[in-house]
């Protein structure tokens, strides 16, 4: 609890602002030093109690920095209390000094002990600066003259069991003692949680100064109870069950779930249908607290099934479906004719006698079978349509319908049955809407109802004539013509269609209103129209001037340049002939055309203001002489023989220093250097032309094959062999740049190293060779090799006892000799490589070094190969 303060100490306080509100501001004096002010009660609480002998208390005044000089303020005493009076406050002067360094000041508070009666009253303290005279801060304290708390305002308190309550005494206290202790969670606070299991008592004890003030109340813990009995907690499908509470406490109130099957809620008994597994809770409340029990109703799986009727009277051909058997697939009907059980969960009859069925359901695990009944009688009576149901007509049309229907005697009512209706006989009769219109027949049998309906679809066409934007008497070929009609509120007509066929010149779509064409020939243009049952056809001849251009020669086919005279009969005027070059008059009727290549020659002009024009082709024969060959690569200088293949004259062959004969049929070419010759002459009656293009070769690039391809010891033959070899030509041939002379096409060279380079060059010359050429090979000869050990201890222990060279498969020792130091031969062998066992002339060779010198060469042959070395003999 703060401080009080009360409203005459508010104004006195604002007063005292007001009168020591300092002037503006001024730079020159200091900065306000903060000074908090406390009061603290010795006895402990929140305020002075005169009964309890809370009395005394101290007054403190505590500058946040320390002071560099010494600082004065002063201390004013307001509040409803009157000091000296009410209370004393030893060593306090209306003005306090804080000394250089000195951050706190403490006075003591004795309030005066008096019988009176009086209301609550309030100390408030404050300071102010006395340099700047501006209030810096203030402390309030109360003094009563007695202390009562209670236990939430004394108040008696009913709660549910196992509720948590807040508990409250009036603040102000040193200290506060609760009980019982095991039902709080906190016994020496003022607001303590209090736990109800059980009813009783409150205490709480609580002290300030002399005072021990007690106080009691009274908690009541309410603990209802309920308990819930059905009829029958297993059912055989749906079933009315009885549901009973039983509660200890009289009154309260009932709530149930689930609330759909309790609309009624506020009641102790319930009878309601149960059709599927249901947790059935009853809640029942009572003084707010609330007590709940549970049954869990079973329904016997698969029978939850609910009967749609029992007797019915049905309309013959009416649709009579036995219900939603969805959660009831156990099932069995008697007898079964008739029903159809396309949909399983659904079973249906449709009605056309009188019958009935026996329906049994049967539990999916047996434990029940439910019996249904059904009785089916079916009204006689019939209505049929002999027309469809929906016709389409066009406005002002007429449309016949006819029916049938039984028993005769019964009377069909039509509707509407106005003017647009007209009877021909009992079962017929015309309709003539003007909008689209339905028509209901019906009449009855007993309940039931026999209707049918027809509808009458009324269309209609808005009218739709065809013009153009410019209606002229003819039109030019090639302009463009939009056809119109009429613009009209679609929504009237939101199924109309349009075709126009195949239009000359028209542009798609052909399916609009509107047709754009580009004219072509006078056409007859028709638009056919559809809107449902009603069509018409609309049309516009559109008149297109052709003007009359013909030729007196047609497309014809000349030689370069000849001349060729042509006539344009024609109407038009203004003429102009394109391209100009070649023709002799480009604005006349009758021209002259030359050209030496193919062209089309067009002439343009008018004929009653329409632009027109014609185009002859002058094809310009181009013949070509064919010739035996028309490329061919040679070799320098050999002669090409070409014949002339068509029945050209007047030949002749150019460049002619590099032919046999300049005007032959046949002729031979030479040349060292790519070389065009051409032939000119006349064929079909034109000059031709052909030609051949000789290339001149470079060098000839061939392969070089060995045999064998390896495996040949140095020193031994090969056949070396040219691909594709010049038929009698000579080739150089070499071994790793060494000239081995001029030979045929295949020559044996001798292996010399682990790489020879073989080559060869064909040499040009007589014998109807022109060409040069080159080639190689890489050829890896196969030289033998060696290891020799260069120590051995013949001591007979059976390892390194014999000294001999180690050779590898397909290598064999010709010869092997050893020597002293002094040049003496100490053993030889030939080729078995049988080694030196360290003895001489039959005894021990001494330990020394030893010099040894094989010689060995390829098992095949080839190259002999020598080893010289030093052999360590250690004995």
């Amino acid at each position: 609890m703060f401080p009080k303060i009360t409203f005459i100490s508010l104004i006195l306080l604002a007063q005292l602002n007001m009168m020591f509100a300092a002037p503006p501001s001024n730079p020159s004096k200091p900065k306000l030093a903060e000074v908090n002010v406390s009061i603290s009660y010795n006895e402990g609480g929140q305020f002075f109690v005169e009964s309890c002998g809370a009395v005394n208390g101290t007054l403190t005044f505590t500058l946040e920095a320390d002071p560099t000089e010494e600082r004065k303020y002063l201390v004013n005493l307001l509040g409803s209390a009157t000091p000296l009076v009410d209370y004393n406050i030893t060593g306090l002067t209306d003005t306090i000094t804080f000394a250089p360094g000195q951050t706190q000041l403490v006075f003591p508070i004795i309030v005066t002990m008096d019988i009176l009666s009086e209301l609550d009253e309030d100390i408030n303290v404050t300071v102010i600066d006395l340099l700047n005279q501006v209030f810096i801060s203030s402390a309030q304290a109360e003094i009563h003259d007695s202390f009562t708390p209670k236990i939430n305002n004394g108040q008696d308190i009913t709660v549910c069991r196992g509720a948590e309550i807040i508990l409250s005494a009036d603040e102000g206290g040193a200290s506060y003692l609760w009980s019982p202790a095991a039902s709080l969670d906190n016994t020496t606070s003022s607001t303590v949680t209090y736990t109800s299991n059980n009813s009783g008592k409150v205490n709480l004890l609580v002290n300030l100064g002399t005072c021990q003030i007690r106080d009691t109340i009274d908690i009541r813990i309410t603990n209802p109870s309920v308990i819930l009995t059905s009829s029958d907690d297993t059912i055989c499908g749906p079933e009315v069950v009885d549901f009973n509470t039983i509660t200890a406490q009289q009154g309260g109130t009932y709530s149930w779930r689930p609330a759909s099957l309790f609309p009624d809620q506020n009641k102790a008994f319930q009878s309601v249908k149960v059709s599927q597994n249901a947790t059935v809770i009853v809640s029942y409340t009572i003084e707010g607290c609330t007590a709940s029990d549970t049954i869990f109703m079973k329904v016997a799986p698969g029978v939850n099934y609910s009967q749609p009727f029992t007797d019915t009277l049905a309309c013959k051909g009416e649709k009579i479906s036995f219900g939603d058997l969805t959660n009831a697939k156990n099932y069995t009907f008697t007898p079964f004719s008739g029903i159809d059980f396309t949909d399983f969960n659904n079973p249906f009859i449709i009605a056309n006698k009188d019958i009935s069925y026996n329906l049994s359901i049967t539990a999916t695990d047996g434990s029940c079978t439910n019996e249904y009944s059904f009785v089916i009688k079916v009204a006689e009576g019939s209505f049929d349509l002999d027309t469809p149901d929906q016709v389409k007509i066009c406005f002002g049309d007429s449309t016949l319908v006819k029916y049938s229907y039984t028993p005769k005697t019964s009377v069909i009512v039509w509707t509407p049955m106005d003017s647009t209706f007209r009877f021909v006989n009992d079962t017929s009769f015309y309709l003539k809407p003007t909008v689209t219109t339905e028509y209901t027949g019906t009449f009855s049998i007993g309940h039931c109802v026999f209707t049918k309906k027809i509808t009458v679809k009324v269309d209609s066409l808005p009218e739709l004539p065809i013009t153009t934007f410019w209606p002229k008497p003819f039109y030019c070929k090639g302009e463009t013509l939009v056809l119109s009609s009429p613009t009209y509120d679609k929504t009237n007509f939101p199924d109309i269609t349009y075709d126009w066929g195949q239009p000359l010149g028209g542009i798609e779509p052909f399916t609009a209103l509107n047709l754009t064409l580009i004219t072509q020939d006078t056409f007859l243009y028709i638009r056919k129209t559809t809107n449902g049952a009603c069509y018409m056809e609309d049309s516009i001849k559109i008149n297109v001037k052709v003007p009359l251009v013909s030729f007196t020669l047609t497309d014809t086919i000349v030689c370069a340049n000849e001349p060729v005279p042509v006539t344009v009969i024609t109407d038009m005027v203004d003429l102009e002939w394109k391209p100009a070059e070649g023709v002799n008059c480009s604005d006349c009727k009758s021209v002259i055309i030359t050209t030496p290549v193919t062209q089309t020659f067009t002439v343009t002009g008018k004929s009653d203001g329409c632009p027109a024009g014609g185009s002859i082709k002058i094809t310009v024969k181009q013949p070509v002489i064919a010739l035996s060959s028309t490329d061919t690569t040679v070799c320098p200088n050999e002669p090409v023989e070409v014949t002339v293949l068509s029945p050209a004259t007047n030949l002749a062959w150019s460049p002619t220093n590099k032919v046999s004969c300049v005007e032959c049929v046949t002729t031979i070419l030479t040349t060292a250097l790519d070389q065009d010759f051409l032939i000119s002459g006349i064929l079909d009656g034109c000059p031709a032309f052909g030609g051949i293009a000789v290339h001149i070769s470079g060098p000839i690039a061939f392969g070089i094959t060995v045999s064998p391809a390896d495996n040949v010891a140095i020193g031994n033959p090969i056949t070396a062999s040219v691909e594709n070899p010049v038929p009698g030509a000579s080739y150089q041939w070499k071994i790793n740049g060494r000239d081995l002379g001029t030979h045929g096409s295949s020559y044996d060279i001798v292996v010399e190293t682990t790489d020879d380079l073989i080559e060869a060059s064909l040499i040009s010359g007589p014998g109807g060779n022109y060409c040069t050429g080159f080639g190689a090979v890489r050829f890896a000869g196969i030289a033998p090799y060696i290891d020799v050990p260069n120590a051995f201890t013949p001591n007979g222990d059976s390892k390194n006892d014999v000294f001999k060279a180690v050779i590898p498969f397909g290598v064999q020792i010709l010869e092997m000799t050893i020597v002293n130091r002094w040049g003496q031969k100490v053993f030889t062998e030939g080729n078995t490589n049988n080694g030196w066992d360290g003895k001489f002339n039959n005894k021990d060779a001494p330990s020394d070094t030893y010099l040894f010198v094989v010689k060995y060469q390829l098992a095949q042959g080839g190259v002999i190969e020598s080893r010289r070395g030093e052999v360590t003999l250690y004995r």
